[in-house]
């Protein structure tokens, strides 16, 4: 709190209007702020929220100190193949080769690699009748535009095997 203090001191000496000083939007122990908050960033198309712990030590990088909170969504794809894993999971699973849709209504591959456990990966590489063909949820961030100008699914996690449904859906 007195680093924060010393820094709103010197922004508001800083006249060239390059710097601003980034409000305190909650200050307190009730963890139900941080939904509250998440909700009306990302309801006014902001991604999410950084959380300070106050008392923690500044430092200019990832740490306990600072966390980011955003939301993830859920989408049912198929898994169309897997792939063999390398370093650690050489000889096991490494991910599904996937098939969403896309905005414009096409199928669109994504290659789901993490959220996967050891057993589920010596599993599905053992058996691959149990994923391969079969729709899966995934949560996500985002659609985006990846690098060849088509769709994508931003930091894709498999989450398990929906075999109640035959579908693909993205909601």
């Amino acid at each position: 709190s007195t680093r924060k203090e010393m820094l709103e001191r010197a922004i508001n000496d800083c006249t060239d209007g390059y710097i601003i000083n980034v409000p305190i939007l909650y200050k307190g122990t009730d963890k139900t702020a941080i939904q509250t908050m998440l909700d009306l960033i990302t309801k006014n198309e902001g991604e999410g929220v950084m959380i300070n712990i106050s008392d923690s030590h500044y430092l200019c990088k990832r740490c306990r100190g600072l966390l980011k909170v955003k939301k993830m969504q859920t989408c049912d794809i198929r898994c169309v193949g897997m792939e063999e894993g390398t370093g650690n999971f050489s000889g096991t699973l490494g991910a599904i080769q996937c098939e969403f849709v896309g905005p414009d209504g096409k199928l669109y591959p994504v290659r789901v690699g993490s959220g996967f456990s050891l057993d589920d990966r010596h599993l599905f590489w053992s058996n691959p009748d149990l994923i391969v063909g079969k729709i899966v949820e995934t949560q996500y961030f985002e659609v985006t535009t990846n690098e060849q100008g088509t769709y994508s699914l931003r930091f894709p996690v498999f989450k398990h095997i929906r075999n109640d449904k035959d579908e693909i859906s993205m909601y």
